[in-house]
């Protein structure tokens, strides 16, 4: 409509031609197609393989966070965000304004999560995404939360409220704490928000400092569990190294307080010169 600005409509005509020439990849039988979020969005990118009934798996990438989202005939069955799966990740997934993504065609692979309709879950994801815009600045940042000792959860009835209580029967941090609970980001963060007002929840107090600090808080651990776990199942074991920035100090406490740790002799060459190399 005039008056318009001739560089925003420069910019969505590109914007369009950039659509018209993914979606004429996307219906022909190729083989990875790759993208940026930021030209092409993840809900025309979800529409248009749908349209064109592709089977594969869509890979997510923004800085260090991985998604994917597995399609059958055009029709998500599976995503995962971090360690989250089904509805909950896809709508985690369709806030990514920027980022980049590779469609690599095939059989879906991956059991069935998810069963609404397309269309449903964009216009659900993004209603989602503008109510998690409205309600996060209210939610106190940094810091972890706990139950009030005094307060009593067991008036609460509803299933995202009670879940909310059950994962924080320790304190977490609100990433932990999203992560933990099934239920929608969305419904999860309107609950901790309710059981505060009701303080029922609080922010978690400090523990009576001591000689020494943990090595490791619990967000940390959470982190690297997170990032060694990577697009893998939680169950088993794997292996990762951890480098130790230090002195003689600081190998002997992480010597003491990692159980299990199996130091190669009793005194390392490291604690004798002071800094080295470490096993």
């Amino acid at each position: 409509r005039k008056p318009f600005n001739l560089d925003e409509a420069l910019s969505r005509i590109d914007h369009l031609f950039r659509r018209s020439d993914a979606a004429r990849d996307l219906g022909a039988d190729s083989g990875e197609i790759e993208g940026s979020l930021a030209q092409l969005g993840l809900p025309d990118l979800l529409q248009m393989l749908s349209l064109n009934k592709r089977s594969g798996r869509l890979g997510l990438s923004r800085g260090e966070e991985r998604g994917e989202i597995h399609l059958a005939e055009g029709r998500p069955i599976n995503a995962k965000a971090g360690q989250v799966e089904g509805d909950k990740a896809l709508f985690r997934l369709l806030s990514w304004a920027d980022g980049t993504f590779s469609f690599v065609p095939g059989a879906a692979v991956t059991q069935k999560r998810i069963f609404r309709g397309i269309d449903d879950l964009v216009l659900e994801g993004l209603r989602q995404k503008d109510e998690l815009d409205r309600l996060s600045p209210s939610v106190p940042s940094g810091g972890r939360f706990e139950l009030s000792p005094e307060a009593d959860p067991l008036l609460a009835q509803e299933p995202a409220i009670l879940e909310v209580i059950d994962a924080l029967k320790a304190p977490r941090t609100l990433a932990e704490l999203l992560d933990l609970t099934t239920t929608t980001d969305l419904d999860a963060v309107a609950a901790l928000l309710s059981l505060l007002q009701q303080r029922v929840v609080r922010i978690a107090q400090a523990a009576e400092s001591s000689a020494l600090a943990p090595i490791l808080d619990p967000t940390e651990v959470h982190a690297i569990r997170a990032r060694l776990f990577r697009g893998r199942q939680l169950e088993g074991s794997a292996v990762a190294k951890v480098l130790l920035l230090g002195g003689a100090q600081a190998l002997r406490r992480v010597a003491q307080e990692v159980p299990g740790l199996a130091l190669i002799s009793p005194e390392p060459a490291a604690l004798v010169s002071g800094f080295g190399t470490l096993g």
